[in-house]
């Protein structure tokens, strides 16, 4: 797989006293004029980030409020996803005497509020729910994380995060570097995030990124031996395990009934939303084709492959048939 996107968090990961590091700056560069992707990842407000920052045109997007906004520098325009909780909401936070940042969707508070903050969404039956970063603590909409914010950012840029690196330090990365298919923990970060992420960045702090930047630019290809994580269950065994298949450069042949067999493979592969091929040496009935046609991010070709007429026998006749290629975006 190549390496197309690169996704940083940046309080922790690559700020330096508040400012975006300068040698991380320059590696940045470097990376976009090579072609790569670079998303900025964070739980602060995009208002927050220009102040600290100035010019946020050295990122091609910035996924804001911890996945709530998608914000692109060069046309200023921002993609909420998600609706802000609703007035009465903060209304009755500031009466409990709570201390409460706001931005456009997301709440923010510290730590030691969030007891009180659930017990108001429990009290509004509200669909928020809590995520904590160090010593703060958020308030965002169901569903909301940095992995759906980014995945939205890449969409938008037309590339996949199958092709993307994510790198981040604390909590509210784990979604971060689930969503990319490689994700690396810095080291000086969450003991908790190191031990799920792919690869641990060694170093002190935000000054070791710029070099481990520079180093995986070198790379036109995502490094096998750190994709292993991700595996299609294909179903169970007979003691009732998972039966795994790895994702990776792998043929599966497919035998039974030619009406149910054929389609089975993609179907489970789908979500996964990795690039897969499927050939059938049988003639698909339409009926079997047409669920195929219209799966989301999928696409068919038609092809021809030539079979042996009779199986397992040594005449030399064969006849044409149609295959069809099942193809997923990557």
């Amino acid at each position: 797989m190549q390496f197309r996107a690169l996704a940083l968090d940046y309080d922790g990961t690559i700020d330096d006293a508040g400012h975006l590091h300068p040698d991380v700056r320059t590696a940045i560069v470097e990376a976009r004029v090579q072609g790569i992707i670079v998303v900025l990842v964070t739980g602060r407000r995009v208002d927050d980030l220009k102040h600290v920052m100035g010019d946020l045109s050295v990122f091609d997007a910035v996924v804001a409020e911890n996945g709530a906004i998608v914000h692109f520098p060069d046309s200023e325009r921002s993609a909420l996803q998600a609706k802000p909780p609703p007035a009465c909401f903060l209304q009755a936070l500031h009466a409990r005497g709570l201390s409460i940042t706001q931005g456009t969707c997301v709440l923010e508070a510290d730590a030691d509020a969030a007891s009180a903050i659930l017990d108001e969404i429990r009290v509004q039956e509200l669909p928020l729910v809590l995520l904590f970063n160090r010593k703060r603590t958020m308030v965002l909409p169901q569903g909301i994380s940095k992995g759906t914010g980014l995945r939205a950012a890449l969409e938008a840029l037309r590339v996949s995060p199958h092709n993307a690196i994510g790198i981040g330090d604390a909590e509210n990365d784990h979604a971060l570097i689930e969503a990319c298919e490689i994700g690396v923990a810095v080291s000086w970060g969450s003991p908790a995030l190191q031990l799920v992420a792919d690869e641990v960045l060694n170093g002190t702090g935000p000054a070791a990124v710029a070099p481990y930047i520079r180093s995986i630019l070198s790379q036109p290809r995502l490094p096998p031996e750190r994709t292993g994580r991700r595996h299609l269950q294909l179903g169970t065994d007979p003691n009732g395990r998972p039966f795994e298949l790895a994702l990776r450069d792998r043929n599966v042949l497919i035998v039974g009934d030619r009406v149910r067999a054929s389609p089975g493979l993609p179907v489970c592969w789908q979500n996964s939303s990795y690039c897969s091929a499927t050939v059938s040496a049988f003639w698909i009935p339409k009926a079997t084709m047409r669920p195929l046609a219209t799966c989301q991010e999928s696409s068919l070709w038609a092809a021809t492959v030539h079979r042996p007429t009779h199986a397992m026998s040594g005449r030399r006749c064969a006849t044409r048939t149609r295959a069809l290629w099942w193809t997923f975006h990557t």
